[in-house]
């Protein structure tokens, strides 16, 4: 029988099981993955346990560590409960072919974060440094496309002489985040330890910011209603220049070919972490600001957040929906992910009934809003396509693996749409969003209004993640190269608009979808627009 105490859990709030979160273990039995092997409640309030047989000859040994499943907070694994063992710090339990039962302990939280910050000597972060090094050199199948080798060397050797003194895990991820960024790959980057997050102090940045014209402005305030409005520019933080604060802050974040557009985009839904592990977990925030609708500098006293505030602000819809505007002549297709691996055939349904209803309906106008979509199974993008190409395409320009037969024409649909077209982009569109937008550029397929793509029509994908040994910080590296199958593009930018439209920051304030206002108010008045 597996026991474990998970009182520590109980008072901070990170185990909630009246909500339904529940306690698992996981290993070497289990692959380490799933919740099959599910703990119940022993001894009120803390002490929970299982039973389950384990695969495994007398004298053999497992490995095993007890999670959190949140619903919350997703998955809270254990840190390092057995720090003598090497493998990751997890516990080891030796098959004796009879019932055993391992003595109650304690739900390892970690110290390596948050109010118990924990400093990694030199030695150690040194050998995370080079094992980052060797993971990047060993697996990314184009490193030094954007970066030269010899300038890879010297940013080498310049951070890991930064490894002068002990360290927090958040101050070396600072430190090691641009050898990641530089290779100009937006699918490889740092994630900080499992459940470091949600160990942290309860110390951040109450603000959702956004990025406009070279200025950062307020979108949302978590805290007393009306301290800071929306729209309000954001000149400074704890005294330092937000200019300066926005500029360490990109230093290490990851985008292809260093697109600026997604790469201000992930700063912002990642502000607040970010400026964690910068400038550390402050217990007020000082902000310099220009309210909205004013000349003059004001300075406010923010009082900072926990991560589940946050969290509770941040959700995101998936959307994929269709509507036929009046007049009946003009139709949108909403797609904000092609997330669809494990539901291929709701996608293909939805798309064949939409085409269907817009042969039926003579639909002449068509808007298909990608905004914001990060990308996802290239059999969901690959199938719109089909929808759209004016003749046979193909959609990769070789095989690669599962999707070998995308590097074969794609068949020709019944109801292939044969009016005028509009994309909606904008610098979100990323991976295989980019493949597809740059497939209907290469052929002519419509008309593109709004900003920049994140994507292209190259990218590195089938990431791995390695964890480094001592720190514990996640390293995800792209492993393959996906290739659209198009030529003469510049691999270093994303699909550029046939019309740029920005929002404003009033719009934004007023929740107006500059975008739509421009496509509606302009190009469908122009019927020389399109294809």
């Amino acid at each position: 029988m597996f026991q474990v105490d998970v009182s520590e859990a109980l008072a901070r709030g990170l185990f909630e099981p009246s909500v339904g979160d529940s306690l698992v273990v996981r290993g070497t039995f289990n692959g380490w993955r799933g919740n099959a092997h599910a703990l119940a409640l022993l001894v009120r309030p803390a002490i929970y346990g299982g039973t389950c047989t384990l695969p495994g000859s007398p004298g053999g040994r497992v490995e095993f560590k007890f999670v959190i499943v949140s619903q919350r907070l997703g998955e809270i694994w254990e840190w390092k409960p057995d720090p003598d063992n090497p493998d990751h710090g997890n516990r080891s339990l030796l098959l004796t072919g009879a019932s055993t039962t391992v003595p109650v302990t304690q739900f390892d939280l970690g110290t390596h974060a948050g109010e118990k910050s924990t400093e990694f000597s030199v030695g150690e972060l040194k050998e995370d440094f080079l094992q980052l090094r060797s993971i990047i050199e060993d697996s990314h199948p184009a490193p030094y496309v954007f970066t030269s080798e010899s300038e890879f060397d010297s940013l080498y050797d310049a951070r890991l002489g930064l490894l002068d003194r002990a360290m927090t895990v958040e101050e070396f991820s600072t430190v090691i985040a641009p050898l990641v960024a530089c290779i100009g790959c937006g699918h490889s980057r740092l994630w900080m330890p499992e459940g470091h997050w949600f160990r942290a102090p309860a110390k951040f940045l109450p603000l959702k910011l956004m990025t406009l014209d070279g200025k950062v402005y307020v979108r949302k305030h978590f805290g007393k209603r009306g301290l800071i409005r929306p729209g309000s520019e954001i000149v400074a933080i704890n005294g330092r220049p937000v200019a300066e604060i926005v500029n360490n802050l990109m230093e290490g974040i990851s985008g292809d070919g260093f697109n600026r557009g997604y790469r201000l985009d992930r700063l912002e839904r990642w502000f607040h972490l970010l400026y964690a592990c910068y400038y550390g977990y402050p217990e007020e925030f000082q902000v310099l600001c220009r309210p909205h609708g004013e000349e003059d500098l004001k300075r406010l006293v923010l009082t900072p957040v926990s991560l589940a505030v946050i969290d509770a602000n941040s959700s995101r819809e998936s959307r994929l929906t269709f509507e036929v505007l009046h007049p009946e002549s003009v139709a949108v297709i909403t797609m904000n992910n092609f997330d669809y691996y494990d539901d291929q055939e709701r996608f293909r349904r939805f798309t064949d009934s939409v085409f269907a209803e817009i042969g039926e309906l003579k639909i002449r106008d068509l808007v298909l809003d990608l905004r914001d979509n990060e990308g996802g199974d290239p059999f969901a993008a690959s199938y719109l396509l089909s929808y759209l190409a004016p003749h046979q395409t193909t959609y990769f320009a070789r095989p690669y693996g599962r999707y070998t037969s995308l590097a074969s024409p794609l068949p020709e649909r019944e109801n292939r749409f044969t009016g005028r077209l509009y994309t909606l982009i904008n610098r979100r569109c990323f991976s295989t969003t980019g493949h597809l937008c740059a497939l209907m550029r290469y052929h002519g397929i419509g008309t593109f209004v709004g900003s920049e793509t994140g994507g292209t029509y190259t990218c590195n994908d089938a990431v791995g993640e390695t964890t480094l040994e001592n720190t514990q910080i996640r390293a995800q590296i792209a492993r393959a190269t996906f290739r659209a199958e198009v030529y003469g593009m510049p691999r270093d930018r994303g699909i550029l608009p046939d019309r740029e439209v920005e929002p404003r920051i009033e719009d934004v304030i007023d929740g107006t979808d500059t975008v739509k206002e421009y496509l509606f108010s302009v190009l469908l008045r122009d019927s020389g627009e399109g294809r």
